[in-house]
């Protein structure tokens, strides 16, 4: 199920076959090259792929790609270790962001009630987060329903709300509003189908 590519310099990277998920994946956010997930909203649909392993920042990441159309918009950089996905930093319109420190997004065995804290940190641009699970809800998409934990993601600037399923991965998400007591209507994400 993986293989070790060796470059002409000497080094070495560890792939993984397309659609063979990576062991240390978290129960919820099974991450294996070649996947993904499609959602769609009221401006259409938009897909999440997990690309190839490549290096970013010094660190052997998974490439994970936000596509709308035939073009992706964004990338992400995923770490996976032990202890859970960390992210190293994004790409927006060609423009790198490696960040001060790799912030942990999710855990590999999470449980409601779980919570910590991290920063972005790149250039000019620093935020810190704070991140807490729970509860685990019932979520009802075009996919299907789901239990799937709430896992909300509150930063000075940005804060949203996600539900991630077991095996599954990514089902919903949803951007907090501010301030938080304003009645807006908030557009929300519901996953369509899982790419395989």
């Amino acid at each position: 199920s993986r293989f070790t590519l060796r470059e002409m310099d000497g080094s070495s990277t560890t792939m993984f076959r397309k659609g063979v998920v990576d062991p240390l994946s978290p129960e919820r956010l099974p991450v294996a090259a070649g996947t993904g997930w499609l959602f769609e909203d009221e401006g259409g649909e938009f897909g999440i792929r997990i690309g190839v392993r490549e290096p970013f920042g010094g660190q052997d990441c998974y490439r994970v790609d936000w596509i709308q159309g035939p073009v992706a918009y964004q990338s992400e950089f995923w770490m996976l270790r032990d202890d859970g996905v960390w992210v190293v930093g994004r790409r927006v319109l060609g423009k790198e962001m490696v960040f001060d420190r790799p912030y942990l997004l999710l855990k590999r065995s999470m449980q409601a009630g779980d919570k910590w804290e991290g920063s972005v940190k790149a250039g000019a641009i620093s935020q810190k987060i704070s991140i807490t699970a729970g509860p685990e809800e019932e979520v009802k998409t075009p996919a299907g329903s789901f239990q799937a934990l709430r896992v909300s993601f509150e930063g000075d600037v940005l804060a949203y709300r996600r539900w991630y399923a077991r095996g599954v991965g990514l089902v919903r998400e949803e951007p907090v509003v501010f301030p938080k007591d304003k009645e807006e209507r908030v557009n929300v994400k519901l996953l369509k189908k899982r790419i395989e």
